[in-house]
């Protein structure tokens, strides 16, 4: 973590090498002009101003953020070192532009004009005594400029002389705040000091908490900063103001204490005592709320004090007080003794109220028996830790756990019913044993338990078949140690594919035409898709067995794949313009009929992915998606409230795996396509003649999708 933070704070102090102003491509590898770029100002006022300029809301403007010279006006972009020598002023070329005082950015052509600020005209200067030095068109050293006014030969070692230093005047700093004062002192060399004072402890002498000390001779200012009397090292490099304002901005540690708080603390020879405050020796007088060290000084003063406190001096004990300790414990050995006789009578009254209890239990459901006995047996114990379960409630808890499991952890939690822990669970299904097929336990489950309640209608239903891909994987059974991944299609296995990993599974399920609730009757694994063959085969063993179970099957459902329709084709199901036929005769009862039928949704997404790709004719006319393309290019461009806000470019032009999401092809066929149509109907026509066809095809198909969900 702290490696993290140290990359971070890294990174953040680097200075960016692009422009923080939006649309500017400044320092990116597209734009091909060389521009400089300015760091922001570290002045609070000044930074606050930039920020305020520049048009960005999407986030602030950052300490490590650059802005480049295009955004500021060029009277504040110094590309040159001006001196006055002799009278006249002379011009170097610095190699770097740097910004004035006073610099902020105004110009922003990449954004709306009236965000930009254009800064007043700079006014003619007056005409000077001294005539400006006529500088050569070429550039020439600056001993060959100086040779003729200075009347000296050029010298190789001359240097240029720097910008004269502006002397200190400490009449004019502004002092930060009303709290600063400042004390002159005379003699050479100058030195003035501004300080914040505290009062001290009898108000008869004032302790400087912040002090600077301005040391002023012929060509330089040096400062000096204490707080708390400890020297601090402040590399500020603006004036005197600059530095004042600084150290104003320092929060002065609080120390550990004071004085009057932990009085035995004066000894101690790790801490010094300052204005009747405790501070640790390795305090650097500056924290935000307490250094570090002064924290860990006062947790150790507050554990001596404690220590203190209760370690008292022995008084002896007078036979007055002894006696009353004699009684005392006499009285408590009565009580201790009444105690066990209470629990015992407590014992009785429980016994017989528990075989009342179990009488009006037995009266109740069996879940809700199950329910009441569990919480009886936790109530038993000390911890619910190790506890046993019944097989009928940890399968009852499966069950809650796999519809909901937020709720199933939350009552566990809050202890409203003895539910066992996931851990639990698991180790519980681990002794269940899997296979694949069609499973005979189930199937007699449903024949005994389930079919016996009843009705005829609610027993009739249709089987689900679907397929799904698998990746490829290799597993050890725990308990039996046998090797999972092959196919396994139960009996319909063969020899050759009982060592062929497989790499997809299928489901045979149960759904009935009334009720919300379904079954799995078996589950396969398979290298590829079932073949057609062979799935016939295990469709008529799951038709015999689901009767048999009394369960009746009047319908088979599965998608459109081509294997699919194969099946359809070996069942002799087959549609024409002349004649459709959907069902065959019931294998297990010769009155009724078994259809095949396709899922509703992937006939949607076909009849989608034929719209899209070439449209189709209708008895109203020729239908396709271009004038829905239309009007979502215009709807995409409206500034107001748009007509299909959920229709994307991904439900125009899906690509192979956006075509499986049903969805979207939902989406497609919707009234906000409609609401697009009629919307734009006069512009779409201009370009496609087929508009109102397009709009009852899109009808019949929304129509369509509400009928049938």
């Amino acid at each position: 973590m702290y490696i993290a933070n140290s990359l971070h704070e890294a990174v953040m102090s680097r200075r960016q090498s692009h422009c923080f102003v939006p649309g500017c491509k400044s320092g990116y590898k597209s734009c091909k002009e060389k521009v400089s770029l300015f760091g922001v100002p570290k002045e609070a006022d000044v930074f606050q101003q930039w920020q305020r300029n520049i048009p960005r809301a999407d986030k602030p403007l950052e300490s490590n953020a650059a802005v480049c010279e295009l955004h500021f006006n060029k009277q504040f972009v110094s590309r040159h070192f001006k001196h006055i020598i002799g009278g006249k002023t002379v011009r170097l070329e610095r190699t770097r532009p740097v910004l004035l005082p006073g610099a902020v950015p105004t110009i922003f052509p990449n954004v709306p004009a009236y965000l930009s600020k254009p800064v007043p005209r700079k006014r003619n200067p007056k005409e000077r005594l001294c005539p400006p030095l006529d500088l050569p068109e070429k550039r020439q050293r600056l001993s060959e400029v100086l040779q003729p006014l200075l009347g000296e030969e050029p010298d190789e070692s001359a240097t240029v002389p720097s910008e004269p230093q502006v002397p200190f005047n400490h009449k004019d700093v502004a002092l930060p705040s009303d709290s600063w004062g400042k004390h002159v002192f005379g003699g050479v060399p100058l030195k003035v000091a501004y300080s914040v004072c505290s009062p001290g402890p009898d108000m008869g002498l004032l302790c400087a908490e912040k002090l600077v000390l301005f040391t002023v001779t012929d060509d330089s200012v040096a400062h000096e900063v204490f707080v708390r009397g400890v020297k601090l090292d402040l590399d500020e490099p603006g004036g005197p103001a600059s530095v004042l304002k600084a150290v104003d901005g320092m929060h002065v540690c609080s120390g550990a204490g004071f004085l009057e708080e932990f009085p035995f603390a004066s000894s101690n020879s790790n801490l010094t005592v300052w204005n009747g405050s405790l501070y640790n020796k390795k305090c650097a007088g500056t924290s935000l709320e307490r250094f570090v060290a002064c924290k860990y000084l006062r947790r150790i003063l507050t554990n001596q004090r404690c220590r203190r406190k209760k370690t008292k001096s022995k008084t002896n004990v007078s036979p007055k007080m002894k006696t009353k300790m004699q009684a005392v414990r006499r009285l408590k050995d009565k009580v201790k003794a009444l105690d066990e006789i209470i629990s015992q009578m407590k014992a009785e009254n429980e016994k017989i109220e528990e075989e009342v209890l179990l009488k009006k239990i037995d009266s109740l459901p069996p879940k809700q028996k199950a329910a009441i006995l569990q919480c009886f047996a936790a109530a038993s114990r000390k911890s619910p830790k190790g506890m046993r379960y019944s097989s009928e409630w940890i399968l009852e808890c499966v069950i809650m756990r796999i519809k909901s499991p937020r709720p199933y952890e939350h009552v566990r939690r809050e202890k409203i019913l003895m539910l066992p822990s996931r851990t639990c669970l698991k180790n519980f299904m681990k002794n269940y044993e899997s296979s694949f097929g069609f499973n005979s336990s189930v199937l007699s489950g449903i024949a005994k338990k389930k079919t016996e309640r009843m009705d005829e209608f609610q027993r009739h239903g249709g089987l689900i078949i679907d397929e799904m891909k698998l990746a490829e994987n290799f597993g050890v059974a725990p308990g039996t140690g046998k090797i999972d991944g092959f196919v396994d299609l139960g009996a319909f296995t063969s020899e050759l594919d009982k060592s062929v990993p497989c790499d997809h599974g299928m489901i045979v399920m149960f759904q009935p035409l009334s009720g919300s609730w379904h079954q799995i009757l078996g589950v396969f694994a398979s290298r590829g898709n079932v073949k057609a063959h062979l799935l016939s085969k295990i469709i008529l063993e799951a038709v015999v067995l689901a009767e048999k179970a009394g369960l009746r099957v009047d319908y088979v459902t599965c998608d459109g794949a081509s294997w699919n329709r194969a099946m359809w084709h070996q069942f002799g199901i087959s549609g024409t313009a002349a004649a459709v036929t959907p069902s065959v005769q019931h294998p297990a009862d010769d009155s009724r009929r078994l259809f095949f039928l396709s899922d509703f949704p992937h006939l949607v997404k076909c009849v989608r992915n034929g719209f899209i790709k070439g449209g189709y004719k209708t008895p109203a006319g020729h239908v396709d998606v271009r004038p829905i393309r239309a009007a979502y290019q215009l709807d995409k461009c409206a500034t107001t409230l748009k007509a299909m806000p959920k229709i994307t470019h991904v439900h125009l032009n899906p690509n192979n795996f956006e075509k499986m999401k049903v969805n979207y092809a939902f989406h497609l066929f919707s009234a906000e396509v409609l609401r697009g149509l009629f919307l734009y109907r006069e512009q779409i026509s201009k370009s496609c003649s087929y508009v109102r066809e397009t709009e009852k095809f899109i009808t019949f198909m929304q129509k369509l999708i509400s009928v049938m969900t």
